[in-house]
């Protein structure tokens, strides 16, 4: 499989790229008319989210993720793709669907972290959708929040799943 450093740094550069596949879905779903709610705003948090995955590839990961600095590191970015989901879609409206982009982090947070900690962020994740589904303007009905929480909680399971694997 590799030595200890090329395994967290496989799972960074995928991280890299789901950062960016989110930012371009976005941008691509607002060039295409998805009704989002505050629109500026969205696109401002977008560039933001493109600034912060940039400067995310200049971090030294190879060398701080032997240390408990590295892991903080890990743990700050993913309750920074949390929050982005969540603010993204409180101020563009459930019904834009930018809260499936949870669907790409629910992966990454999955193998990016190990045990109690996996379980933790995981399980942070799945709650913020929840207040964010509750809160949302342009609200989705209940039946289709439902639904969502099913397959997030089945690409929860399946992102175990993938995390015991590729271990």
């Amino acid at each position: 499989m590799g030595s200890p450093v090329d395994f967290p740094a496989s799972i960074l550069r995928t991280g890299y790229w789901l950062g960016w596949l989110s930012i371009v879905a976005v941008l691509l779903a607002l060039a295409l008319g998805i009704p989002a709610h505050a629109q500026a705003a969205v696109i401002g948090l977008v560039s933001a989210a493109a600034v912060s995955n940039a400067v995310v590839t200049l971090v030294p990961w190879g060398q701080w993720l032997q240390r408990p600095r590295g892991r903080r590191l890990l743990d700050l970015w993913s309750v920074g793709l949390i929050i982005f989901v969540s603010v993204l879609v409180l101020l563009a409206g459930a019904r834009a669907n930018f809260d499936l982009l949870l669907f790409l982090v629910a992966p990454f947070i999955a193998v990016a972290h190990e045990g109690q900690r996996r379980a933790v962020w995981l399980a942070a994740m799945f709650a913020a959708f929840i207040v964010v589904m509750l809160l949302a303007p342009l609200s989705l009905s209940l039946p289709q929040v439902l639904v969502r929480g099913f397959l997030l909680s089945g690409t929860v399971a399946l992102a175990y799943r993938l995390a015991a694997i590729v271990r």
